[in-house]
């Protein structure tokens, strides 16, 4: 989900550290293995560049710096300068930023909001003053981060303030929807662990703390400057958010399995039931009034049978793309998780087994009386014996059988 601005050192031990065996004890009951889950790794910084020079990291890029106190302020940079700056409530709204900040590179227009923010009375001492930055992920992210967080500790020791100050990296998708939410990336990661930790929707997050003070939202949820914290930290703070979602994605798939064979179930024991009534009522397999009405369950059965199969199977498309949302969020892939949506499949294989294997039953419930049946055999069918054969085909032609079930599967699709 985001890259601290931690040092660099400790980026290519972290990858070696969390492979993708942590990440998939959620996925056991699938076959497949892939590869450690940790992103590429961002550029190291090389002499004269953005070690030395905050503003040349930043050169040919387009990114999003966010700042934190209870004004809620984003930054938008382009080729190393300030060219916007949104206001995400109405105590940034009223400091009129973009006239002090456009034209200013980063680490500059950083120290001028601090300063801003002190003229405020947003920084006075007896509100003791967090203030968390975020910057959206591009291959210099982590220097920059660290340059920006070191100019905003340098401008609160000029104006000798007392402030916590953290920072992070953030996915340009995280930024994205932070945004779509009315809300700095700063305010929307602590909103979603408080929303996560609280077991509410984000927006009841939102509706009940966003108002409030980095300050107050941190003393309230500790666990939230986790958030801001070296590499190694985020990357086991991705894992366990990740580990999460594959967690709710297990448990959802549980329960679309449960309700398909509830459903399922009660297609099958009404159709068996109807078959029953006819046997008793008509004795003989080839009545006409018994096959047509047999026709009649039949067709209901296999009308039955085809909702629990897509309901089955919208079940797992939404569990699915619940769980690839949360991963890309995350900065992960899609063939990171391939071992769960090959869980996914393989249950919806399942509910298809169960659903051909009725099918064949209905088919030769069908052919008992056939007077084709009849004429092709040279003497009537017994009840029953059309299936008894089918069950000794399937014995002795296990392969004959699973293509005949696999081919009505095709035709009632």
């Amino acid at each position: 989900m985001f890259k601290s601005a931690g040092s660099q050192k400790t980026a290519l031990t972290v990858a070696a550290l969390f492979a993708f065996a942590i990440l998939l004890a959620g996925c056991s009951a699938a076959s497949t293995q892939a590869a450690a889950l940790s992103p590429a790794e961002p550029a190291q910084a090389t002499a004269g560049t953005a070690s030395e020079n905050p503003s040349a990291a930043s050169v040919g890029a387009h990114y999003t710096i966010s700042l934190d106190v209870n004004p809620s302020i984003e930054l938008e940079v382009t080729d190393g300068i300030v060219t916007n700056v949104i206001a995400y409530n109405d105590d940034a709204a009223a400091l009129d930023l973009a006239s002090l900040v456009v034209g200013l590179e980063p680490r500059e227009a950083v120290e001028v909001l601090v300063g801003a923010l002190a003229d405020g009375g947003y920084l006075s001492p007896e509100l003791a003053p967090y203030l968390v930055i975020t910057v959206s992920d591009e291959p210099d992210s982590p220097q920059i981060a660290e340059q920006l967080e070191q100019s905003a500790i340098n401008a609160l020791e000029t104006l000798q303030i007392e402030c916590t100050v953290k920072s992070a990296v953030i996915t340009q998708e995280i930024s994205q929807t932070a945004a779509s939410y009315g809300l700095s990336s700063g305010k929307y990661l602590i909103l979603d662990y408080i929303a996560s930790q609280e077991g509410i929707t984000l927006e009841e997050a939102i509706a009940q703390y966003g108002s409030l003070r980095i300050a107050e939202l941190m003393e309230q949820y500790a666990g939230a400057q986790e958030l801001f914290v070296d590499e190694a930290g985020a990357q086991i703070w991705r894992e366990e958010q990740l580990q999460a979602a594959i967690a709710l994605f297990e448990q959802e798939m549980y329960q679309v399995m449960d309700q398909f064979h509830a459903a399922f179930r009660l297609v099958k024991d009404t159709y068996k039931a109807g078959v029953q009534n006819l046997k008793d009522t008509y004795g003989n397999a080839g009545d006409p009034q018994y096959r047509s009405e047999l026709k009649v369950l039949k067709e209901a059965m296999l009308s039955g049978r085809q909702e629990a199969l897509a309901a089955m199977k919208s079940g797992k498309e939404a569990a699915w793309a619940k769980l690839l949302e949360t991963a890309l969020a995350l900065g992960y892939t899609e063939e990171d998780i391939q071992a769960c949506l090959a869980m996914a499949e393989e249950y919806q294989a399942q509910a298809q087994s169960e659903a051909d294997g009725l099918l064949a039953e209905a088919d030769g419930d069908m052919t008992q009386g056939d007077p084709q049946e009849q004429e092709d055999t040279g003497k009537p069918a017994e009840p029953g014996n059309s299936s008894n054969a089918q069950n000794k085909d399937k014995t002795e032609n296990p392969g004959k059988a699973a293509g005949k079930e696999k081919d009505h599967g095709k035709k009632t699709e």
